[in-house]
């Protein structure tokens, strides 16, 4: 494989394992015994900038140390001139569950909403940083009230998690395939309806090649963060809701039947495929026309290597009907100490400084989306952009108002969407209709729930 291919697939990895679930490990556990006694008290007027530190970051994914090192490191580095930053990777001999095993240190742990919880509370490593949070007064105030109320409810009240970096779908479109058929741009503010017609003027088959006037994101992503909020289990009993709650037979109409019609064009294309056209048919085969697609790709190491080739830009997520103004979920990063962590102390100034004006700002202007609510901080987005990403409609990732994060089972999650997602690609291509797809997924997701629940009785 050509080393720029072999790139273009790690990092696209990496990108998408910040997104869709990642597989939990096995289970292990730590003490819950004196965690209380562990929180120390602060000296007041401490400058950590001046102090020497050892942190170790942690996270199940597949990133590399220098993509670590642009987001976290270096910031950190420039932040607290002696810290000893340390990215410590999964890798054999240091997985989650060996380092919880052997007592290893990881300081912070850092992943996605939903494999969060699923493996730190899986592993019983969460630590509450309610305490310390005042202590080194960290104003909770300015972050995104959707990100941290979510937190409050999957932890009981408790502060196990704070979000560093923000994410929502967008519209990614290619200019010239509009272009070539002649048809105009989509722009911010537009519905569901609105985006399938137009998609339906470009899907078509010309010569030898298919295009696609638009496709979802992959279906793990449109269940994580669809714009309805659905509650895919109760949080309470442990029941699956996709059969109970006919709003979920809406949005796999709205988002799993209507995009992909049966038309020759996706009849050719799913008998060779097993989901649905996406973002490697978007930047790869650059016969898409439209996708969905996660914000995050907006980094500027992303945009240069997937987006480079392309004459492209973005407008908000559509809204579907019912739901004016509304896009998707966020999916935010959630970062928090565990009780692994050695120096909480410095620590919590670590993560204090991740949500800080000065970190956010600095992000922002890398285009990532601010977690943070200062709509001064957010029209900074993309300022530093540079090539590929100049003078593109920074303002979409702010069009629309998130939609409200719905309640998680944290022990199952990853297991329903990554089940769930199978479903919804099979009735894409027409394989099950949807009523028969929605009853059999729950009974076999329940039975799957009801297993996995039992192992920690």
């Amino acid at each position: 494989m050509p080393n720029e291919k072999r790139n273009k697939v790690r990092l696209l990895t990496a990108l998408m394992l910040l997104s869709v679930p990642l597989a939990a490990c096995g289970t292990g556990s730590v003490s819950n015994s004196g965690e209380k006694s562990q929180t120390p008290s602060v000296s007041a007027n401490k400058d950590w900038t001046k102090e020497s530190f050892k942190v170790v970051f942690f996270a199940n994914n597949t990133q590399k140390q220098e993509e670590i090192d642009f987001w976290f490191g270096n910031p950190l580095r420039k932040k607290f001139p002696n810290i000893e930053f340390v990215w410590q990777p999964s890798t054999p001999g240091y997985t989650l569950p060996e380092l919880v095993a052997t007592g290893g240190q990881i300081d912070v742990f850092f992943t996605t909403r939903g494999n969060f919880e699923t493996l730190a509370y899986g592993h019983d490593i969460q630590y509450d940083m309610t305490e310390l949070a005042k202590l080194h007064d960290v104003d909770l105030s300015r972050i995104e009230p959707i990100l941290l109320d979510e937190v409050k409810r999957t932890s009981g009240g408790k502060l196990y998690m704070l979000p560093v970096q923000n994410n929502i779908q967008l519209l990614f479109y290619n200019k010239d395939i509009f272009d070539k058929f002649g048809v105009t741009y989509p722009k911010d503010g537009m519905t569901w309806d609105e985006v399938l017609a137009l998609g339906s003027k470009m899907t078509r088959k010309d010569g030898d090649k298919l295009y696609f006037g638009f496709s979802n994101q992959g279906a793990g992503q449109v269940i994580k963060m669809n714009p309805m909020s659905l509650v895919k289990v109760d949080p309470e009993t442990g029941k699956v809701q996709v059969n109970k709650d006919p709003k979920w037979a809406s949005l796999f109409e709205t988002f799993f039947v209507r995009p992909y019609p049966p038309n020759a064009v996706f009849q050719e294309f799913f008998a060779k495929n097993s989901a649905p056209p996406g973002i490697l048919q978007f930047y790869k085969e650059q016969n898409t026309a439209m996708t969905t697609y996660i914000a995050s790709l907006l980094g500027q190491q992303y945009m240069d290597l997937y987006l480079g080739d392309l004459n492209w830009d973005i407008v908000s997520h559509p809204t579907i009907s019912g739901y004016p103004g509304l896009g998707t979920q966020p999916d935010p990063i959630y970062i928090g100490m565990t009780k692994l962590t050695k120096n909480k102390e410095a620590t919590m100034e670590v993560i204090k400084y991740l949500v800080s004006d000065e970190y956010q700002t600095m992000m922002a202007r890398q285009a990532n989306m601010t977690v943070l609510k200062d709509p001064a901080i957010q029209k900074q987005t993309g300022a530093d952009i540079q090539r590929s990403g100049v003078g593109k409609n920074w303002g979409a990732l702010y069009a629309n108002k998130m939609a409200p994060l719905a309640p998680i089972h944290p022990k199952v999650d990853l297991l329903v969407v990554t089940e769930l997602s199978k479903y919804a690609n099979q009735v894409s291509k027409g394989e099950l209709d949807l009523n028969t797809a929605l009853r059999t997924a729950e009974e076999v997701i329940q039975k799957k729930i009801d297993e996995e629940l039992a192992k920690g009785k």
